[in-house]
């Protein structure tokens, strides 16, 4: 297992996306149009406040911790792509209430949902040994409940088994992406998660542990449902339209694959949206685009997307 002392937190893309086939349009409508590159917009917020942890690398908390921080690094494109507010994104701000009308997570029950989206479990649920007391409770409910499905729920990223999972330098990685990233609890206080990639410096998420695992759930599922679509360049316009279904859950944001995703959900769909990036260095934010993911238990409920005809969906 890499150590944790040489994380960090920058991370490419690539290693998260592949290129879908694209989706023919529907008979009698115009083809689908790919918007051109923009220039990127600078991120809006101020950077935050490193700190030296004592046996490990720099840290950088947030620069505000409450109930409900704020969220970390966001992006001006993609601080808050929630539907009617397509104003603010085009002129790069956020204003008012950030969680106002939103899905608050300690309303998503994680069973429930994971029965909804993969069927019902077909493994009996087993506790853990006592052996791994140790791991904060929020992550054993989550091995001890993911275990009852034989259908992988996590497929991005890789969750580390109880059982390999090891405390160092005053922190334990408990998961992993093909990109070298990767995500560990403090020891002295496991409610804190920490977002980090190899060779750079661990940075405290605005999540708790299990606000945490209801966002990589949703965000995995957005990728893991029976029917998909995908577009790396939706218009803000056609944005409005493609999220109206769905509200946005009130996560506090992760720096993973970049700063500024959200989630949209609703009881049968799950969106992970972002900046849409460039395709040439330096990659930067595409202004005035959003790179959208919408996963669904059924294609009929992805239908009206079809009638975005400026958007080219891949499926």
């Amino acid at each position: 297992m890499r150590s944790p002392s040489v994380i960090g937190v920058r991370r490419s893309r690539s290693t998260l996306r592949r290129r879908p086939r694209p989706r023919s349009a529907g008979a009698g409508a115009s083809p689908a149009v790919r918007p051109s590159d923009q220039p990127a917009r600078a991120a809006a917020t101020a950077p935050p406040t490193p700190t030296t942890h004592p046996s490990g690398p720099a840290e950088t908390h947030p620069q505000h911790h409450s109930h409900r921080p704020q969220r970390p690094l966001q992006s001006q494109d993609t601080a808050d792509l929630k539907r009617g507010l397509t104003s603010r994104l085009r002129a790069g701000v956020t204003r008012g209430c950030h969680n106002c009308n939103m899905i608050d997570p300690a309303t998503i029950n994680l069973p429930n949902f994971i029965a909804n989206w993969y069927g019902n479990p077909d493994l009996p649920r087993e506790p853990l040994p006592e052996q791994h007391a140790w791991i904060p409770a929020p992550l054993r409910a989550w091995h001890e409940i993911s275990r009852q499905w034989s259908t992988p729920l996590v497929t991005l990223k890789k969750m580390i088994s109880p059982e390999e999972i090891e405390a160092r330098d005053g922190k334990a990685i408990f998961m992993i992406d093909p990109g070298d990233s990767a995500w560990a609890f403090d020891m002295n206080d496991p409610n804190i998660v920490y977002e980090g990639q190899l060779y750079e410096g661990w940075v405290a998420s605005s999540e708790s542990m299990t606000e945490f695992l209801k966002h990589n759930l949703l965000n995995e599922a957005a990728f893991n449902a029976p029917a998909t679509r995908f577009s790396e360049a939706v218009n803000f316009e056609a944005l409005e339209r493609t999220l109206e279904p769905m509200t946005e859950v009130s996560f506090g944001g992760w720096l993973w694959p970049q700063p500024g995703h959200r989630i949209y959900m609703n009881s049968v769909m799950v969106a992970d949206v972002g900046p849409s990036i460039e395709e040439s260095e330096p990659f930067g934010n595409r202004e005035g685009f959003a790179s959208v993911q919408i996963g669904s238990i059924s294609p009929k409920n992805l239908e009206y997307l079809d009638a975005i005809h400026q958007v080219e969906w891949f499926a």
